[in-house]
């Protein structure tokens, strides 16, 4: 073979040029097999699979609660407490709020409740209402009766965050003497107190003219122009007067002293979020705007 390649040197070039193909066929054939991402998947694959074969997992339950499940069990806790009698038991589950609007200590919720009822007795779950307040959390309403059906009354639970949660009386939510305070458009607004029941919000507030010049409430002459707008974007109008379709005007530092009270129809018809005083003419920038305050 090789005399006959030294004889004829077309066959060397033709044997030469076949080695050199043969060589770069085997290289790109290995590249293939090296870098596939076929192979790369199956190798990571096969890694993570083996890996998760060596994971041992704990055991867990999946467990479903919904909010007549929730609201059952604070029913049964605190049912229990009533039937009890225990007066430190009750105390512990009363809103304390509740007791400062009653004026009342230990003892005089006791006797509060016999009134009511609800002590010594054996009382059920029947149905709920819910909404969520601004402040306080979620608002159920919840009637109560007697097993026998000779019984059918209506208690409140404020619920602040999951199994904290407190009850209350003769449809009262809340209690607040914080003094907040906030000035828009010249008008400084003091809401000294908020006393919130399911169908009657009262607050009592302070305005002042704080603008350096005069402000003039209700040009338009409506009969009155304070409004409590609720969570649902309903407004209660004043259910007492202070206008009666006058023009009240403010010069500055004039304060005003108000005793306001709004009735609402029910937990359904939303909470108190902000009150809105309509009608506010400023006499520099002879813009009439309404003001909007939050209370929460």
């Amino acid at each position: 073979m090789r005399d006959e390649i030294k004889d004829n040197p077309r066959l060397f070039v033709a044997v030469l040029i076949t080695a050199v193909v043969a060589a770069v066929i085997l290289c790109i054939f290995i590249l293939i097999l090296v870098w596939s991402p076929k192979k790369v998947s199956e190798v990571t694959n096969n890694d993570i699979t083996h890996q998760q074969d060596n994971l041992k997992l704990g055991k867990y339950k999946t467990v479903y609660t919904d909010e007549k499940m929730v609201i059952e069990d604070y029913c049964e806790e605190i049912l229990n407490s009533f039937n009890s009698s225990d007066v430190n038991l009750i105390n512990n589950i009363v809103l304390p709020e509740y007791l400062t609007f009653l004026n009342v200590d230990k003892s005089g919720l006791i006797s509060a409740l016999k009134s009511k009822g609800v002590l010594g007795k054996m009382l059920k779950f029947s149905s709920y209402k819910v909404a969520t307040h601004l402040k306080y959390g979620k608002i159920f309403e919840v009637t109560i009766t007697s097993y026998d059906n000779s019984y059918n009354d209506k208690i409140w639970i404020i619920e602040k965050s999951p199994n904290d949660y407190k009850v209350s009386f003769d449809g009262f939510i809340g209690l607040d003497n914080h003094v907040k305070t906030m000035t828009v458009q010249g008008l400084k607004l003091e809401i000294n107190q908020v006393k919130e029941f399911i169908t009657s919000t009262s607050i009592k507030l302070t305005l002042t003219n704080v603008a350096g010049h005069n402000i003039i409430i209700n040009p338009d002459n409506n009969y009155e122009n304070i409004y409590l707008q609720l969570t649902t974007g309903t407004e209660i109008r004043l259910n007492s007067t202070w206008l009666s379709g006058e023009t009240k005007e403010l010069t500055n530092g004039y304060v005003i002293n108000l005793n306001t009270e709004f009735v609402t129809s029910g937990l359904t018809a939303g909470l108190a979020k902000n009150i809105v005083i309509k009608n506010v003419y400023d006499s520099i920038s002879k813009e009439t705007k309404d003001i909007v305050f939050p209370i929460n």
